[in-house]
């Protein structure tokens, strides 16, 4: 008798150990852009789960939520996004999911009516690190328990983006002509950071085609500045300079200002990555 009921007990222990784990049921956010997207996923660590909902290669301002974007963010109890009219969307998301939406750019109201209404704040890195502030009070709030937690991986992640910022300065140095023209108006801020110039914007407003006239504009303002590269954006083909580039004989080069995740991995690479486009295009190495 003794001996079945050690048996038992074995038998037991082994289907107790060999039992799969509870899966631990951590709080989801949905974030809006990759660059917010990659601090908050830096800063929550294996506390939150983090989904990004714009996919690779898309602009927010032309961006229409599909049904699978919803279901890639499906349980999602909060939305972190930018605001200021470059994901206004993030409203639908909130309302499909009953989650809670997290304005993280508040504190840059000011900068943002300073800069025309600009939304575009992360491209300059001292901006960026007040949207990760704000990510890291919001993970606090939901998780005061890992506070402490929050704030060390918010320390480190800023340190990072700190560095990597101070070392594309001392590059941007190397840009010998400080004038360039973008697709749209993206790089206001980034510009301001690095020191550069921006002279002209090939889409005024987003979606809204160039007009003969400011082709010919842009062409005046190429002329006067000696300029020999224009940038695009990813998502948009070289041929929209077709004609700038066939009167005045200049290079297309792209500039991103998201990133994707899949190229452009880290928002340090973002940053660093539109930093070498620059000297890639005034042939400097």
């Amino acid at each position: 008798m003794k001996k079945i009921i050690v048996s038992a007990f074995v038998i037991l222990l082994i289907l107790t150990n060999c039992s799969p784990a509870k899966k631990e049921n951590k709080t989801k956010v949905a974030v809006t852009i990759f660059p917010l997207y990659d601090a908050a996923k830096n800063i929550a660590g294996d506390k939150i789960e983090v989904a990004l909902v714009l996919p690779s290669g898309t602009s927010p301002h032309t961006f229409t939520l599909s049904p699978s974007d919803l279901k890639r963010v499906e349980g999602a109890k909060y939305v972190f996004y930018n605001g200021f009219g470059l994901d206004d969307w993030a409203a639908k998301i909130s309302e499909n999911l009953n989650a809670k939406l997290l304005n993280v750019s508040i504190s840059l109201e000011e900068v943002c009516k300073s800069h025309n209404n600009n939304p575009h704040f992360w491209l300059n890195p001292d901006y960026f690190l007040k949207q990760c502030e704000a990510i890291k009070e919001s993970f606090i709030s939901m998780d005061p328990l890992n506070k402490q937690y929050y704030v060390e991986n918010f320390q480190r992640y800023s340190e990072s983006v700190k560095e990597n910022a101070l070392k594309m300065k001392e590059e941007a140095i190397r840009i010998t002509n400080k004038n360039i023209i973008t697709f749209h108006d993206a790089f206001p801020y980034f510009a301001e950071y690095f020191g550069l110039n921006i002279v002209g914007v090939f889409e005024e407003s987003p979606g809204k085609l160039t007009t003969p006239k400011q082709i010919e504009e842009i062409e005046k303002v190429i002329e006067e500045n000696n300029i020999k590269v224009v940038f695009k954006e990813p998502q948009e083909p070289a041929e929209i300079y077709k004609t700038i580039v066939a009167d005045k004989n200049v290079k297309v080069l792209t500039l991103n200002p998201l990133g994707d995740g899949e190229n452009i991995k880290s928002y340090n690479d973002l940053i660093k990555y539109n930093i070498e486009a620059i000297l890639y295009g005034e042939g400097i190495d």
